[in-house]
């Protein structure tokens, strides 16, 4: 059904966006983009046919502590890793999810688990200062690294078929961002150093589609930086409180700064939305690309949901999933996704003691998008959430009952 002003009380539309490429029709682009979307509804239930359709799951007990990161691999593989340092790694089949093979990879919580862009390696950071690369085919560990800081964020950066394998690895107790080429012996030193935050990065995420890297920091600033360690990019090395707060940054790699993403239709923040999350005080929780890499979309501490366009940092939609909306939404008169009084009351109750705790002590939250990046997904009080991102109404949740 569709979703309330309630659950929607505010809605960004990128004009830019919505232009389409010029096809020679006389048709003016804005209409050629509007007949687009309907022909992508019509798919509409084709790709909700796609999605999980159980109203319970099962449950596994193969992890002794609390989950905290899932990867799951185009080769068919899914990894997950918990806060007691174990990495498990799960082969998916016809008949669902078999167990492969556990790995005691660190003596501290995992801090980040990485997935390279064609899924034959995993990486995880921990705060036993110290990187552990695996080979998903091979389920088998290939490199220890040791560094001299606690590493936090982690992520491959490095384009499919490239002969260097870039992990990015934020620093949790500075602005820094290293760069090390997993390829080479684990005693070989960072490739590089990368310098575009003024606090720790708690995201890292790469585009593979368009070979550029998004990455977050703990005030809420978001960054677009490109790996590239062969590029020229021209001005001045952007290194802290020197920086002109308002231009792109540039990037510190040996001694030349490298060039911003190409697909980047920005030179300054202030023609961006970019600061959303910062003039909210929110710190992100997640970011995903869609598979096209045109859109991203992020989830943080203000409880909303937000989905941009990559290219020209503008935000696309913005869902409220804050509590004041979601009571707002449980008194609306018609409201057809109303429960009943006593179960909203218990999670209502649930969700406020889960968004009380400390930002890093949080349960793992995130929003992705479907294989056609049209469908938006991401958990809520009623259950894990559908959204059409053409049609921009409510088409589906998930384990509502659980």
């Amino acid at each position: 059904g569709p979703l309330s002003m309630a659950e929607l009380p505010l809605k960004v539309v990128d004009e830019e966006e919505v232009e389409a490429e010029p096809s020679g029709a006389d048709e003016p682009p804005r209409k050629q983009a509007k007949r687009k979307g309907t022909d992508e509804s019509a798919y509409e239930q084709l790709y909700l046919y796609a999605l999980p359709s159980a109203d319970m799951y099962e449950r596994s007990y193969m992890h002794r502590d609390v989950v905290t990161h899932i990867a799951v691999a185009a080769t068919g593989f899914v990894i997950t890793a918990s806060r007691d340092g174990q990495v498990k790694f799960w082969k998916k089949t016809s008949a669902g999810i078999e167990f492969v093979k556990n790995f005691r990879a660190h003596l501290a919580s995992i801090n980040a688990l990485a997935l390279s862009a064609d899924g034959t390696s995993v990486a995880t950071s921990s705060d036993d200062s110290s990187l552990k690369v695996f080979d998903v085919m091979g389920f088998d560990m290939v490199s220890w690294i040791k560094t001299s800081f606690v590493p936090g964020a982690a992520e491959f950066v490095s384009p499919i078929g490239s002969s260097r394998a870039l992990l990015a690895v934020a620093d949790r107790q500075s602005p820094r961002i290293w760069l090390y080429n997993t390829n080479k012996p684990a005693d070989t030193p960072p490739a590089a150093v990368v310098n575009v935050h003024r606090a720790p990065a708690v995201l890292i995420r790469y585009n593979a589609r368009l070979d550029a890297v998004v990455s977050a920091d703990s005030k809420g600033m978001l960054e677009y930086w490109s790996s590239d360690l062969d590029g020229s990019g021209g001005g001045e090395v952007a290194d802290g409180e020197g920086a002109d707060a308002d231009a792109v940054p540039a990037v510190t790699v040996s001694t030349a700064p490298a060039k911003l993403p190409a697909s980047a239709r920005f030179a300054f923040k202030s023609e961006t939305d970019l600061y959303a999350l910062a003039k909210a005080k929110a710190t992100p929780l997640s970011l995903a690309f869609s598979p096209d890499g045109r859109f991203f979309v992020t989830t943080s501490t203000d409880w909303l949901v937000r989905v941009w366009n990559f290219e020209t940092g503008k935000l696309r939609r913005v869902y409220d999933e804050s509590i004041e909306t979601l009571q707002a939404a449980q008194r609306a008169h018609g409201y057809e996704h109303a429960l009943d009084a006593f179960d909203f009351g218990r999670r209502i109750a649930v969700e406020k003691e889960l968004r009380g705790v400390d930002v890093e002590l949080m349960p793992p939250s995130s929003a992705i998008f479907d294989g056609s990046g049209t469908l938006l997904l991401y958990p809520s009080l009623l259950g894990i959430k559908v959204v059409s991102l053409i049609t921009n109404r409510l088409v589906s949740t998930l384990l509502g009952i659980k």
